[in-house]
């Protein structure tokens, strides 16, 4: 399996939040594929859904800059990717 990294520059108009959002998912899925995840991984990475999930109702987070928000939900749908 080829493990080259390749960069590709995304235009402006591009950057959505569902553009990110849905990258982040499919990337998810291609890393549960890759790794062919067990049962017990599938439990933990739940648990780690739920809590980077209760982690967006910090006030921290509630009222943080956009972009923290945004990696948060990210990363939420990066690991929906790799259990669905």
């Amino acid at each position: 399996m080829p493990r080259a990294v390749v960069y590709h520059k995304v235009k402006k108009h591009r950057m959505t939040l569902k553009y990110i959002l849905t990258w982040e998912y499919y990337n998810g899925k291609s890393v549960k594929v890759l790794n062919r995840y067990r049962p017990l991984v599938m439990i933990l990475l739940i648990l780690l859904t739920i809590k980077t999930a209760l982690a967006l109702l910090n006030p921290r987070v509630i009222f943080s800059k956009k972009p923290i928000k945004i990696k948060k939900i990210a990363r939420i749908a990066y690991l929906l990717g790799q259990l669905f």
